[in-house]
């Protein structure tokens, strides 16, 4: 970085759980009550599955390789980025994609999310993942995912997955079964030769189930599509303990030294408080608890010298090494929105093969080799003194016919600096959430 930076970056490793799965009803991996007799068209309904159920517990494995991942997502980002992704519903689509890829494309996959698991072994822990975070929602709510999204007509922990195909086309009978079994999906058919009410379909779909932070995760959609995959990720929750906001302009931790420049902002403050805390390279990082413990948020201050992302990096296996503490802890009450299209970070993830359409993926729809046209992830997040809301979306669209690619002592960290962030399921690691702050605008 240039001289002129104040390299040092707050980190927040934020994982949600989420859960009320399906957009409907669905409340166990499997879809054990879906009809798979119904057809689909021009609705979006429960995929029929076999009526498999997670069971045992999620291999250690399978959230390491997952940290992983995570790391080298942020590190495709750039260091000086300033945004958030949703390392678990990228992580998830391409879990997806490759059960409908050969099996020597699928270990290329598998290979880019940094896991040695297998194909099975992944979805088992997919399946396992999915239903711990539904026993979270319960633990925080009293009541199954499912109720509670009924309940308020807002999800507060959401976890959905839709699979989508052209009308006259069918989904492969093992990716269905697969997608139901073990990443909760619906099923739905759509006329993409009506390219508008497509659209407003998919997109209507993401809003819904994003509590309408993402209102349009495509801006357009080829008449030649052949079907689409979709996921969306929400969290809203309170801090255990509420941060108290405040904004003066004479206050020197009041202004966030960026990358590009100093702006005022409105900054969260919480004083001698007692969170877990830990120091690993020079690096600070403190989990701020959500209401019912079941998630927390990661804050990571970097060395001096080190940068947001690479400070992410180093601490992110060593959030389960943290210790009861007196924390000081100020950062800023944020807004940040990234949407992109991921089909430009795929080779630096080891997937060339997909953006420039050299990977097909015959095992998704019957009698047909898919090629991906569109591969988009949104993220939305929003840290207030009141607490943490969240959202992600990804999604892929792919045509048969080539188409066209689109400790004792108190610690204190005032993250008036560079800073990243991330949401995590406490139970699991499982990180659901990740950003880098290099600038913030002025408020």
């Amino acid at each position: 970085m240039k001289k002129h930076i104040r390299n040092i970056a707050l980190a927040l490793a934020l994982i949600l759980a989420l859960s009320a799965f399906a957009g409907c009803n669905k409340v166990t991996p499997g879809n054990q009550n879906a009809d798979p007799t119904a057809a689909p068209v021009g609705s979006i309904h429960l995929a029929a599955g076999t009526g498999y159920a997670a069971k045992g517990d999620i291999e250690k494995a399978y959230i390491a390789s997952m940290n992983r991942f995570t790391v080298a997502l942020m590190d495709n980002m750039g260091e000086d980025w300033t945004g958030v992704v949703s390392p678990l519903s990228f992580a998830m689509m391409l879990e997806l994609l490759a059960n409908g890829a050969g099996e020597q494309d699928s270990k290329v996959i598998l290979d880019a999310l940094m896991t040695e698991l297998g194909m099975e072994a992944t979805n088992e822990n997919a399946a396992r993942l999915i239903t711990a975070l539904e026993r979270s929602v319960k633990a925080v709510t009293g009541a199954d995912a499912d109720k509670v999204r009924r309940a308020d007509g807002s999800a507060k922990l959401n976890l959905l997955s839709a699979i989508l195909v052209a009308n006259g086309e069918r989904f492969s009978e093992d990716f269905e079964h697969n997608a139901a079994d073990y990443y909760n999906a619906s099923i739905g058919a759509i006329d993409f030769t009506n390219t508008q009410a497509a659209l407003e379909e998919i997109n209507g779909w993401v809003s819904n189930n994003t509590n309408g932070l993402i209102p349009a995760l495509f801006d357009d959609i080829s008449a030649d599509t052949t079907m689409a995959l979709l996921n969306a990720l929400y969290f809203n929750a309170r801090w255990e303990k509420p941060f108290v906001a405040y904004r003066g302009f004479d206050e020197a931790d009041s202004i966030f030294h960026g990358v590009n420049g100093d702006a005022a902002v409105s900054m969260l403050r919480c004083d001698g408080e007692k969170f877990a805390y830990g120091e690993f390279g020079g690096h600070q990082v403190v989990l701020v608890p959500y209401a019912g413990g079941e998630f927390y948020m990661a804050v990571v201050l970097p060395e001096k010298s080190s940068s947001p992302a690479a400070a992410l990096a180093a601490v992110i296996d060593h959030f389960g090494e943290c210790s009861e503490a007196s924390v000081s802890l100020t950062m800023p009450s944020i807004e940040l929105s990234t949407k992109f299209d991921a089909m430009e970070i795929l080779p630096g993830l080891g997937l060339e093969g997909v953006s420039s359409g050299n990977m097909q993926f015959g095992g998704i729809v019957d009698n047909a080799t898919i090629q991906l046209t569109q591969f988009v992830h949104a993220s939305v997040l929003k840290v207030t003194e009141a607490g943490t809301e969240a959202a992600a979306a990804t999604g892929v669209t792919g045509t048969k016919n080539g188409g066209t690619i689109f400790v004792d002592m108190e610690h204190s960290l005032v993250c008036n600096r560079p800073y990243a962030m991330a949401i995590v399921h406490a139970s699991t690691g499982a990180v659901l959430f990740a950003s880098t702050v290099n600038d913030i605008p002025a408020n």
